[in-house]
């Protein structure tokens, strides 16, 4: 894992970043053989940048595209699954700290596993029975054992809830009664376990199903949204440090958004944006302001909505894409830290890839940055986080600092910082790409202060 450390001085010059028209450059296109109906990215080859995968269901097969280190990437190598493949979520599965592909396919009611060698070349481990015409798949901790489960919707009416036996092996599925579209999972009634929400499309309900911390959840307890919700995603929006959620609305053509209480209940949803035959919805910082936009994909183009930093919302603008999009997955994909988009294109069969174009220009007048008042520790962004996140702390005297994560076990996992701080602002970036998603915890010690705070890491 690298960290990466930004310091922030007491006399500095401040560097502002003004508005600009657009935060995506125009689309570059990859062909994706025949109907990719998903995509993810991750780092398959362990080589420090995030590389792309997808499901195709026109030709059986997932795709894996390599980055060449610079947001261009290779041509997509075939792995073949089973039929219809319609989702897949990349997660370490074999517990061996690089990026398995689990895959969906929904002709068959399987979902499929492929293994990563560890260079990013995958073979086909197994295949397993799910549920009726499997949808979307979600993978975590879900029993808390340190291995990543598997949560896999049917549109047919249940979840079926995967656990994996330690070594990329799954057992039969438990099924929840829930008929839906999408799932998406996060901690969100603030007991540091996964829960699950839902889109019931027919219900025009978001489902929420809490965790009872060993993988068995709680009958389903739904909220109102708008007309057909079809894709779901839970991030902190408000900055309140819990999970909401982005519910994308597919007849409505927009998105509610549910503020969470702080304990897995929500409030009534607020809508924002008008799409055209809108399927999926995706929550990062597009503008580096250090709060979560969210990102809407259309029938041929993506509109990105900007958070005023309180969870409500302004639409940016719409971007061109391919030919009936369907996925949208938002990481950095060049290596300059901010938030590119990686979109699906059912009927143009490529994958349309638009760079972050935020840039920092024009310079202040040099002022003076005040010495902070008190020891502060604050809420790491984003979070979930996969698999980067950024920390940020305040040493109000000079003090031997350490920052240290530890497990939901306790156990200590990395040393961030371990050397003494002079007074001022600090920022660190933490790379957590070896670790299995779960629940961990960040420990701020300087002199006599101290504070601890949770992460998510969510793969």
């Amino acid at each position: 894992m690298k960290i990466l450390f930004t310091t922030i001085f007491i006399f500095t010059t401040f560097v502002t970043a003004y508005a600009q028209d657009s935060l995506f450059a125009t689309a570059v296109s990859y062909p994706a053989w025949q109907n990719p109906a998903s995509v993810f990215a991750a780092d398959l080859d362990g080589d420090g940048d995030n590389d792309l995968a997808t499901a195709n269901y026109g030709t059986n097969d997932a795709l894996v595209f390599i980055n060449n280190g610079d947001g261009t990437f290779q041509t997509g190598v075939s792995y073949a699954v089973g039929p219809l493949p319609i989702c897949l979520y990349a997660a370490d599965l074999d517990n061996d700290s690089d990026f398995d592909l689990a895959v969906v396919n929904n002709q068959n009611h399987t979902y499929s596993i492929l293994i990563n060698n560890g260079d990013g070349t995958l073979q086909l481990d197994s295949s397993y029975s799910t549920g009726l015409a499997p949808n979307s798949i979600f993978a975590a901790d879900l029993d808390n054992d340190n291995d990543n489960d598997l949560a896999i919707v049917s549109v047919l009416g249940v979840i079926a809830i995967h656990m994996n036996n330690g070594d990329g092996t799954f057992q039969d599925g438990v099924n929840y009664n829930i008929q839906s579209i999408s799932v998406y999972g996060a901690d969100l009634d603030g007991d540091n376990d996964i829960d699950l929400a839902a889109a019931a499309m027919h219900g025009d309900a978001i489902g929420i199903l809490l965790n009872n911390g060993d993988g068995t959840f709680l009958p389903a307890v739904y909220y109102a949204c708008g007309d057909y919700p079809n894709s779901v995603f839970a991030a902190d929006f408000d900055g309140d440090t819990d999970n909401d959620l982005a519910v994308l609305n597919g007849i409505s053509a927009n998105i509610s958004i549910l503020i969470n209480n702080g304990d897995g209940t929500f409030q009534d949803s607020v809508n924002y944006g008008n799409g055209n035959s809108p399927s999926s919805v995706f929550a990062a910082d597009f503008d580096n302001d250090n709060d979560n936009d969210l990102v809407m994909v259309n029938q041929n183009s993506v509109t990105i909505f900007l958070n005023n930093g309180d969870g409500t919302f302004e639409t940016q603008g719409d971007y061109s894409v391919g030919d009936v999009s369907n996925s949208v997955f938002a990481a950095d994909l060049d290596g300059d830290t901010d938030i590119d988009l990686a979109v699906s294109n059912r009927n143009s069969n490529d994958i349309s890839v638009l760079m972050n174009i935020t840039i920092v220009s024009g310079i202040d007048n040099p002022f003076e940055t005040p010495i902070p008042e008190h020891f502060s520790l604050s809420q790491n962004y984003p979070n979930p986080f996969n698999p980067v996140t950024t920390i940020k702390y305040q040493i109000s005297e000079i003090s031997f600092a350490t920052i240290k994560v530890y497990d939901v076990l306790g156990n200590e996992i990395e040393i961030l910082v371990n050397e003494e701080k002079q007074t001022g602002t600090y920022e660190l970036t933490w790379y957590a790409e070896k670790l299995p998603s779960g629940v961990y915890f960040y420990r701020l010690k300087a002199g006599d202060f101290f504070e601890t705070k949770k992460m998510i890491l969510l793969k």
